[in-house]
């Protein structure tokens, strides 16, 4: 019974991990310039956006998302120093937003 219950914990991790690398995976495609698929919908219509910290201008926290879905991937202790980066600063992330 037991090794039953540590089984399925050990399944619901590997779950977890595989959800969160195929956003990293949709990350790196849309960061490379390349059309990224959503991990949740199949959608191609992205977003990301960035809130600054307010002890450091320089570093913050965002969020990656699928525009068709609403599924985000959360983005934390990103530099903000790209100029393209900095572009994307807002005061606050949309609040429809679905982290996974």
């Amino acid at each position: 019974m037991k090794s039953e219950k540590s089984s399925k914990g050990r399944f619901e991790v590997a779950k977890k991990k595989n959800r969160r690398q195929k956003w990293i995976d949709t990350l790196c495609e849309y960061v490379g310039g390349r059309e990224p698929t959503c991990p949740k919908c199949g959608g191609h219509n992205f977003k990301d956006a960035y809130i600054v910290s307010e002890t450091n201008n320089d570093y913050g926290w965002g969020a990656f998302w699928c525009e068709d879905c609403r599924s985000a991937f959360w983005l934390s202790r990103v530099i903000l120093t790209n100029e393209n980066a900095r572009k994307k600063i807002i005061s606050a992330l949309p609040e429809d937003l679905k982290f996974i």
